[in-house]
């Protein structure tokens, strides 16, 4: 079910979003570093919860609830990546410098000095659009008028994304202390949850996003409306962008990663697999059991 406010709501949170990302790609040009748009992204899903709580119709406990939650887990993306990329240059007068990520580099030497103008269509405009997908649930719930109490399935959307929240923070701070420390140079981080995913962070961030799929059902959202943001999401992570980029070339950089890569669930926390080595008439042979 949908409320009278959605077109509306869509279309001003779409007009947002789209303006932010262009401001984004804006700063990325004069500035020559894609890593502004990675930094800025996660404050989309703020933008979108002001509109939400501005123009929604939702009332009582429900009108809060899920634009409390997409704004905290945008806001914890921007410190993430903030902390993650953003170092304070040894330059003159302390100026702040953005890491760029390597794939962004990648495409700068690929396009050269045309990179800055195809990087809008190329990066940022398909960023804004997946954010405008993921907060289809908090829109609609939105538009859903009445002041309905909250029951069993809201608890449990809470529940989901404030797990997926914790295991998310837990992975990254994990991954920060084992970047920050000089012994970790070129070897694989394999203990704590990276010993049961290969990317628990993406995990914990689906999750979230389950979780305020959940709290958009529990409002009376029209589940053909909704179940497409977490799925979309999660195909993004687990296809496109995520999981395939972030380990492309990795075994180069780092050696081990091939057995780790062996005996470790790529997405989905799961319990390590054994993996044995045998020598069958002198050729040494690989079991994953």
């Amino acid at each position: 079910m949908t409320g009278p406010s959605l077109i509306p709501l869509v279309a001003s949170t779409a007009v947002v979003i789209t303006g932010w990302s262009c401001l984004l790609w804006a700063i990325s040009v004069m500035r020559r570093n894609a890593g502004h748009g990675d930094v800025g992204w996660g404050l989309s899903f703020v933008l979108a919860a002001l509109v939400a709580l501005s123009l929604g119709d939702a009332m009582g406990a429900r009108r809060y609830l899920l634009p409390g939650a997409v704004a905290l887990w945008g806001l914890r993306l921007v410190a993430t990546l903030g902390w993650r990329n953003l170092v304070m240059g040894l330059h003159p007068g302390g100026e702040m410098n953005l890491k760029e990520d390597r794939r962004y580099l990648a495409l700068r030497r690929r396009f050269g000095a045309r990179f800055g103008w195809v990087s809008g269509p190329l990066l940022f405009f398909p960023r804004a659009m997946l954010a405008l997908a993921m907060v289809m649930p908090l829109l609609v719930a939105q538009s859903v008028p009445g002041r309905s109490p909250l029951y069993w399935l809201d608890y449990l959307g809470v529940a989901v994304f404030g797990l997926g929240m914790a295991f998310e923070a837990v992975a990254d701070g994990q991954l920060l202390s084992f970047r920050h420390n000089p012994g970790g140079h070129g070897q694989v981080l394999t203990t704590g949850l990276w010993r049961y995913s290969r990317h628990p962070n993406y995990f914990g961030s689906f999750l979230s996003q389950v979780g305020i799929f959940l709290i958009a059902l529990a409002a009376g959202s029209s589940v053909a409306w909704t179940l497409a943001a977490p799925l979309l999401f999660g195909l993004v992570l687990y296809k496109l962008t995520g999981v395939p980029l972030c380990e492309r070339g990795i075994e180069q950089r780092r050696p081990r990663y091939a057995e780790y890569r062996a005996r470790t669930s790529s997405f989905f926390p799961w319990f390590p697999r054994r993996v044995a080595t045998r020598t069958d008439a002198g050729t040494p042979v690989r079991q994953t059991a």
